[in-house]
Formats: structure tokens, sequence, C-alpha cells
């Protein structure tokens, strides 16, 4: 049986300083690393906007974790994002209107947020509804596009593992890590 790391994250962006709030294409190559926030639970995603605004996410693979997507604030604290409403889950909700067990985070060459919830929490299967890759769209905080994955896309055991956008051709490409290439 898995049994998940409780680690604490250090968030270093060599050669960035991004909590002054400047653009990190605009940052002298003498920065050194820095922390710009920790915590307890495990984290599985990392991603930074154009903007040096920095997203999180904790899959829910242990109980008591109080959001799937976070936003690390300057002042080094979480908010969940884009909103509370849809990062609370417990089964008595529908699975495809909330964050279930998000994975992955990833931000396109648009500057747009991808979130990939394969909706497995606790590595026990998905939740019926749950599989889905979210567009949000970081000017607004909104969901611009969802995209639901049946069980001919992700299977029971699937787990829906990582993700990166080719927003030229217009791809996502995603990686499976409970079934591989099955």
């Amino acid at each position: 049986m898995y049994k998940p790391l409780i680690l604490s994250f250090l968030v270093l962006l060599a050669l960035c300083n991004i909590s002054s709030g400047e653009n990190i294409n605009t940052i002298a190559s003498s920065s050194r690393p820095m922390e710009v926030a920790g915590t307890q639970q495990q984290l599985t995603g990392i991603a930074v906007s154009q903007e040096g605004r920095i997203f999180v996410n904790f899959p829910r693979w242990v109980d008591n974790i109080p959001m799937s997507v976070a936003e690390v604030l300057p002042n080094g604290t979480a908010k969940a994002y884009p909103n509370g409403t849809i990062n609370q889950w417990n089964t008595s909700l529908n699975a495809s209107n909330h964050l279930v067990c998000v994975q992955s985070v990833y931000i396109d060459a648009n500057n747009n947020l991808w979130i990939l919830d394969p909706a497995a929490p606790g590595f026990t299967g998905h939740v019926p509804g749950g599989p889905k890759l979210l567009q949000v769209n970081l000017a607004s905080g909104k969901v611009v596009r969802a995209y639901h994955f049946n069980s001919s896309i992700a299977p029971v055991k699937s787990y829906l593992n990582d993700v990166r956008v080719d927003t030229r051709n217009e791809y996502a490409y995603m990686t499976d890590s409970g079934l591989g290439g099955a």
C-alpha cells in the first residue's frame, strides 16, 4: 500500500525573485534562489504565470486536504483557486463540478492555468464523473473550458498524472500513471 510522504516544499526559483511581483522575464540573472512558501501537506504541482503568480496543487491522497488548487500569495499564504466552492470535495458532491484529487497544474504559452484532476482520492480508483481537465483564464479567474473524461478515456484504474499544452497546435498531452499505455 502506498504511504504518502508528508513533505515540506521549498520553492526555489533559480535566478528569479518573483516575490516582488515583477515579471519573471525581466528579473536580473544575478538574483539568488529563495524560499517563497512552505507547507506540511504534500503537493505534486507548481506552476508560475508570466506575471510571477504561483499556483500549486494538493492531491487528496490523505484526509484533511483543505483545497486542491491554491494560489500562493506574495505573503506566502495559500488561497483556494479559482475559488473555494470548486475546491470543496466530499462524496455527497457532484464530482464533475468540484476538484476531487488534482494531480497537476500547468500554465500554457497563452497564460492559462490548466488543472488536471484524475479524481482518484487515496488511489482507490476514480470517482465517477470526476476525471477532467480544466482551463482557467488567469486574467478573469474563470473556468473557460472543462473537458470531462468518460471511462473510455479514463478507466476506473487510470490515474491521469501530468499535462502539457501545445497552444500553437492546440493539443494537450497527458500521462497516465495508473494504467500507462494500456
